[in-house]
């Protein structure tokens, strides 16, 4: 359900982690506590920013985007931890093979790796 709070953002409930999201590895306890840091940092830097808003005579232009890049870089940060892989998708009539799913089994990224076209 939406969080106010959030902006419309869905809140995730506390508890263990479920699920597998295509092309995402499981990471480890250490690497998912760098995540939360990494979003938490991402979070006050943001609301410090919201605070420069108050001020009329800055540029607000400038501060999207300061907002924007700063987002980008967070996001870049993020996959650098959870190292997304690419995906089969079902017109490609190709499943995931057995060693990357194996990879992932271990904490690797797993994935698809295109095969080109012939």
């Amino acid at each position: 359900m939406p969080d106010d709070a959030n902006n419309g953002d869905y809140a995730v409930p506390d508890g263990p982690r479920m699920g597998r999201i295509a092309g995402y590895r499981k990471m480890s306890e250490a690497e998912l506590g760098i995540f939360e840091d990494i979003k938490q940092t991402e979070e006050r830097v943001l609301r410090y920013v919201d605070s420069l808003k108050a001020f009329p005579d800055f540029d607000h232009r400038w501060i999207a985007i300061a907002v924007t890049h700063y987002q980008q870089g967070t996001m870049a940060l993020l996959r650098a931890v959870a190292r997304p892989g690419r995906i089969p998708l079902p017109e490609d009539d190709v499943k995931l093979d057995t060693a990357a799913d194996a990879d992932f089994e271990r904490g690797g990224a797993g994935g698809y790796t295109p095969q080109q076209g012939g």
